[in-house]
C-alpha cells in the first residue's frame, strides 16, 4: 500500500534515535514472541513470502507497537527484525521502517482493548474476501472452533467478520478501520477484501514484562484462521436472515424459525438462489433479466405490475434525507416487497400484538411487509444496499407517519450499533 502526497504517513526510522529504557524489556520479549508466531503462521501457509505483518501494544502510555520491519521472508522472522513504533507510526527503536499498514495496527489498538495485532495472508482468507464483499462480511456458525475465541464458550456462537474494500490510501483505509470497530463492537477481527484477515489478541492474552505471547494466544488465532476457511463450507447461513425480539433479548438464525415467526405476524418471507451467472456490476436491465421467472410469479400472486432496481450506498447523494423518510414508525397504502441483491438493512416491524421485531436482511432474501403494517427501515454500517422493489403503484409507497416515538426505543444494530438518527422529514 502507498500513502497519498500531501497526507500522514509511516515516516523511516529515525537513525540515532535514543531507545526508551524503560520499554527495553517489553520490546525484546514481544519481539522473540511474534518472530515465533510468524514463522510457525509461514509454516502453516498463512502468511506466504514476505506477506502480513503483527505488532504487540509494549506501552500505552505513550502509545508504543513493536512491529515486523517491512519485506520480510516471515519464514525465517527473527527478533532483530523487529521496530518499535511511536503513536504516529515513526521509528523510536531498530533498523528498518513499517509497512504502511502500521496505521491499520495504530487504529485498532487505539479502539479496542487489543494487545496484539496479527494481519496474515492464507489463501482462503483472501479468496473469501473476495467472493463474499458484496455481503459485507462472512458469518460463522456452528463450528466448533469458534470456542477459541475470546468469551466464546458455544460453537453456536455467530461470528461476523466485516469485510473492509482495500484501498492504497492507507490513510482513508485507518479511518474506515476505525469506523468499523467503533460501530462493530464485538468483533474478533475484520478481513481487506480479496487481501487478508487482520485479528486482534486481548490484553490479557498480549506480551507482559514477565511473559510473551503462549502457546494458547497462537491457537487461537490459528482456530480464527481455521473459521474463515470454514466458511467456505456455509454459503447458506453467510447471506440468511437475522431476526432479533429484543423486548426478550432472543435471536432466530435458522431459516425456518425465521420464515414461520415472520409468517404468525403477517411477514413473507423466503430465500431466492443468486444465479452464479450474473456479475456484481451487473446492470438494472440484467438483474430484472435473471430474475424475470421468480418477479413474474411475485407479479403474478401479488398483483404488483412494476419492478426496478434501487442502489444505494454511502456516496449516495442525498443519503441522509432519503433515510430519514423511513427510519421512523410509518405505514404505506401498498406493500414493500424487496428482494436483496448486495449489501444489508434492518426492517423494523411492530405488529398488532406481540413485541417489535428486528430483521436483518441480506443479499438472497426476500420480504414482504404487507400494506399498513407498523415498520421503519434503517441501513446497516456500510450503508449499502442494492434491491428489487415491486410495485402495484408507486404512490402507494409514500409514508403516512404514525408520531409514535416508538422507534426510538430501538437501536437499528447491525452486528454492531449503527446510529442513524430519527428525524421527521420537513414538509
Amino acid at each position: 500500500m502507498k500513502t497519498p502526497k500531501g497526507r500522514s504517513k509511516v515516516i523511516p526510522a529515525r537513525r540515532g534515535a535514543r531507545p526508551e529504557t524503560e520499554n527495553s524489556g517489553s520490546f525484546s520479549k514481544a519481539a522473540e514472541s511474534l518472530a515465533e508466531i510468524g514463522r510457525g503462521f509461514y509454516a502453516r501457509g498463512w502468511v506466504l513470502g514476505t506477506s502480513g505483518n503483527f505488532s504487540v501494544v509494549i506501552s500505552r502510555k505513550p502509545l508504543r507497537l513493536a512491529i515486523t520491519s517491512t519485506g520480510l521472508d516471515k519464514g525465517a522472522l527473527s527478533a532483530k527484525q523487529f521496530l518499535e513504533i511511536d503513536e504516529t507510526a515513526n521509528v523510536v527503536r531498530g533498523e528498518g521502517r513499517p509497512s504502511a499498514e502500521a496505521l491499520l495496527h495504530l487504529a485498532i489498538v487505539r479502539n479496542v482493548e487489543g494487545g496484539a495485532v496479527l494481519h496474515t495472508h492464507s489463501v482462503w482468507s483472501t479468496v473469501l474476501s473476495g467472493t463474499h464483499a458484496r455481503h459485507g462480511g462472512i458469518a460463522l456458525e456452528g463450528y466448533e472452533m469458534l470456542k477459541g475465541l475470546a468469551a466464546v464458550e458455544t460453537h453456536k456462537h455467530r461470528e461476523w467478520l466485516p469485510i473492509l474494500e482495500n484501498s492504497r490510501d492507507v490513510v482513508e483505509l485507518a479511518d474506515r478501520v476505525t469506523s468499523t470497530l467503533r460501530e462493530t463492537p464485538g468483533i474478533h477481527g475484520f478481513l481487506l477484501q480479496a487481501h487478508g484477515l487482520y485479528t486482534k489478541l486481548g490484553r490479557s492474552q498480549a506480551p507482559r514484562e514477565d511473559s510473551g505471547v503462549s502457546d494458547g494466544s497462537s491457537g487461537a488465532i490459528r482456530r480464527r484462521t481455521e473459521c474463515v476457511r470454514a466458511g467456505r463450507h456455509g454459503q447458506e447461513q453467510i447471506a440468511m436472515a437475522l431476526l432479533r425480539i429484543p423486548d426478550e433479548q432472543r435471536s432466530l438464525f435458522e431459516h425456518d424459525e425465521v420464515r414461520d415467526y415472520l409468517a404468525g405476524i403477517g411477514i413473507e418471507y423466503e430465500r431466492w438462489e443468486t444465479p452464479a451467472n450474473l456479475p456484481e456490476d451487473a446492470s438494472a436491465e440484467q438483474v430484472l433479466s435473471t430474475y424475470a421467472p421468480q418477479l413474474e410469479e411475485c407479479k403474478r400472486r401479488g398483483g404488483y405490475v412494476t419492478a426496478d432496481v434501487i442502489d444505494v450506498n454511502r456516496d449516495t447523494p442525498g443519503l441522509d434525507a432519503m433515510l430519514a423518510k423511513f427510519n421512523i414508525e410509518h405505514t404505506h397504502d401498498e406493500d414493500e416487497v424487496r428482494y436483496i441483491i448486495s449489501g444489508r438493512g434492518l426492517f423494523h416491524i411492530h405488529p398488532p400484538q406481540g413485541p417489535v421485531v428486528a430483521i436483518e436482511v441480506k443479499a438472497g432474501d426476500l420480504i414482504r411487509v404487507p400494506r399498513g403494517t407498523l415498520h421503519w427501515f434503517d441501513l446497516c454500517g456500510d450503508r449499502r444496499i442494492r434491491a428489487i422493489r415491486l410495485f402495484q403503484d408507486k404512490s402507494g409507497w409514500t409514508p403516512h407517519y404514525t408520531g409514535s416515538g416508538v422507534d426510538r426505543s430501538y437501536k437499528p444494530v447491525c452486528w454492531g450499533p449503527r446510529y442513524i438518527p430519527p428525524q421527521i422529514p420537513a414538509k
